[in-house]
């Protein structure tokens, strides 16, 4: 009766899933395989990994949005769209050598199997949303940061720390970040105003994103610790900052609209002060607008199915954990040495990795969950702006 429970809650939060997937535009076929395997290999390993992968997810989209330029001509937004054969090549290269889950997966399946190939695995393989993530970061930086474990502060969840951007040259006008860029396109006498609304706003999210990790730590703390003489003292602590939360919450909110507002006006004011040089940077913009509401929402969805999954898996915990050391084990007994003591090193990064990832696995779903709306909600408004460019583009296409 429980199992039979348990798989029909499985297909409930499912349907909710891709009905919210459809109502949001985004494309079934990537998150699919995540449900699939989430469904016929349960495990609290792949699902802490789906939750990392939304949060990467989304500090390449707070780079997008803060630390990259833009141009009419920005060659970088394109390939973001569009994954080439050869860079999912590189990529799938790059993670059967180097990363631990991936270059060694194949020897605690067949463990798991009994000795036998497990083709469900090798069918599945790298998720698309892994391409996406791993693309997303070839393309922005440099050097590809470290995202093996999920974040353990405020500061590490916005953004990865020490990354050096890639800069691609372009022809024309360069705006530092999108934000600038879709100023660009107001009418005169918006461009200021907005900047202003804005820097007051994102100092309001500051707070309100600072004191969400901090109530999320404190939860765990409190979770994890029934005995701690601190025990007390973290649960008053709480409450105070809940209540800090709350009035942090409401001065964000009213920041929000109004720099909400004066885009909207901005967009009203647009519709009769249509300039045919601004087409081709807000089609551009448009693009990467695009590239960060699919992120937020692939982040919902991985973490949807991270976290669901973790539930349903949790009997599994055990069994995942004797693997590694079955796999520890045989690989004593073949002569090459020097693999097998590599093996050993992957798998021992693996199980690092799941110890310390499961502990912050809710506060990082929680804080992920709220910046991929404050994300998406914000793409979607300045979308507003080059949507009436464009279509009064395409209304002058038609009149000619």
């Amino acid at each position: 009766m429980i199992v039979l429970r348990k798989k029909l809650l499985v297909i409930k939060l499912c349907t909710i899933l891709m009905f919210f997937l459809m109502l949001t535009g985004c494309s079934l076929i990537k998150v699919l395989p995540e449900i699939i395997d989430a469904w016929l290999n349960p495990s609290v390993e792949k699902n802490l990994n789906r939750i990392n992968v939304g949060v990467n997810i989304l500090r390449t989209n707070h780079d997008i949005l803060n630390n990259m330029p833009v141009s009419a001509d920005s060659v970088w937004i394109d390939k973001i769209i569009n994954i080439s054969s050869q860079k999912k090549d590189k990529i799938k290269n790059y993670l059967k050598s180097y990363d631990p889950f991936y270059s060694t997966v194949e020897f605690t399946d067949m463990i798991k199997a009994g000795g036998k190939q497990n083709y469900i695995n090798q069918l599945m393989g790298i998720s698309p949303l892994t391409y996406d993530m791993y693309n997303r970061i070839d393309m922005l930086y440099k050097t590809w940061p470290d995202i093996y474990y999920l974040p353990k502060s405020i500061n590490d969840f916005k953004e990865f720390n020490g990354v050096r951007f890639k800069r691609y040259s372009c022809l024309k006008t360069m705006y530092e970040n999108v934000e600038l860029a879709v100023f660009s396109l107001t009418p005169g006498g918006f461009e200021e105003d907005l900047k202003n609304a804005k820097l007051e706003l994102k100092e309001k999210e500051s707070v309100v994103s600072d004191l969400k990790y901090a109530c999320e730590e404190l939860k765990e703390f409190i979770k994890n610790n029934k005995n701690s003489p601190e025990l007390e003292s973290k649960k008053s602590e709480l409450l105070i900052k809940k209540e800090e939360l709350k009035a942090a919450e409401k001065n964000s909110a009213e920041k929000e609209e109004i720099f909400f507002e004066l885009l909207k006006k901005a967009s009203i004011e647009l519709q009769s002060n249509y300039d045919p040089s601004k087409v081709e940077l807000a089609k551009k913009i448009s693009d990467l607008l695009t590239i960060i509401k699919s992120g937020s929402t692939q982040a919902i969805s991985l973490f949807f199915v991270g976290g669901y999954g973790i539930y349903f898996s949790i009997g599994q915990l055990k069994e995942e954990l004797k693997v590694f050391e079955q796999v520890k084990l045989a690989s004593w007994f073949n002569d090459a040495q020097r693999s097998n003591r590599k093996l050993r090193e992957k798998i021992d990064m693996r199980q690092a990795r799941l110890a310390k990832n499961a502990l912050m696995a809710i506060p990082n779903i929680t804080l992920g969950t709220y910046f991929a709306y404050k994300q998406s909600a914000l793409a979607g408004k300045y979308d507003d702006i080059t949507d009436v460019i464009i279509e009064a583009s395409k209304a002058e296409k038609v009149r000619n």
